[in-house]
């Protein structure tokens, strides 16, 4: 399948549901509200498109990730340049089974830099909220920092917590585990030499746990 139109259309997630349909999410230039849109759409098993909507105002949205909810809605994660900050915040949205938005929040500073400041990029669902794996240039130890925040069904911030050294880390994948969350991405602050790739177990507060580095002395 295609879909898009005759601008730049991206996805960068998806979500299966239990019908063995799914929704993909990313961003658009092509329709919706402004420069670039965060986008969802919705397919059936076959992948023929039931619905898809856009989400966005006048500058810069994007989303990364999407996961499922126990209510058979979605939430979906990545970044908004519109809402009060034009260097980027962390952007969450809770939807409802036909993509109405439910509830929306935007979490982060305004350290600048010329590039989104703090990102979302993974998210999970469990019992008592979701689990965000960013990166941060508005906190944290150095440069950017991995950052993880907890929010609860409401979208409220239940904590936060950064993760790294005096360089550069981000996170890309999540997932919930028997005793906590762990959190995949990159460190330039510890490891072989360059970006290693970088594990990160969590406590169901956010402690550390344990991490682990892979990788040799170029990017991994």
């Amino acid at each position: 399948k295609k879909l898009g139109g005759n601008k730049t259309d991206r996805f960068f997630g998806l979500a299966l549901d239990s019908t063995g349909g799914f929704a993909v999410v990313g961003c658009t230039n092509s329709k919706g509200a402004g420069n670039k849109d965060a986008w969802v759409v919705k397919c059936n098993y076959k992948g023929e498109v039931e619905w898809e909507k856009t989400y966005g105002d006048y500058g810069e949205e994007e989303a990364f990730a999407i996961d499922n909810t126990n209510d058979g809605g979605y939430v979906i994660t990545g970044y908004n340049k519109t809402k009060g900050n034009k260097n980027g915040l962390v952007w969450t949205l809770k939807l409802d089974h036909a993509g109405k938005v439910l509830w929306e929040s935007a979490y982060g500073g305004d350290r600048g830099g010329g590039i989104p400041t703090d990102v979302g990029n993974a998210i999970i669902s469990n019992s008592t909220g979701y689990t965000v794996a960013a990166h941060t240039r508005s906190f944290g130890a150095g440069d950017e920092d991995m950052w993880v925040l907890k929010l609860n069904m409401q979208g409220d911030t239940l904590w936060t917590k950064t993760y790294g050294g005096k360089e550069e880390e981000k996170a890309f994948g999540i997932i919930n585990t028997d005793n906590g969350t762990v959190v995949a991405g990159y460190t330039e602050s510890k490891g072989a030499g360059s970006e290693d790739v970088w594990l990160v177990g969590i406590d169901g507060e956010g402690e550390l746990l344990w991490d682990q580095t892979y990788g040799g002395h170029s990017n991994d």
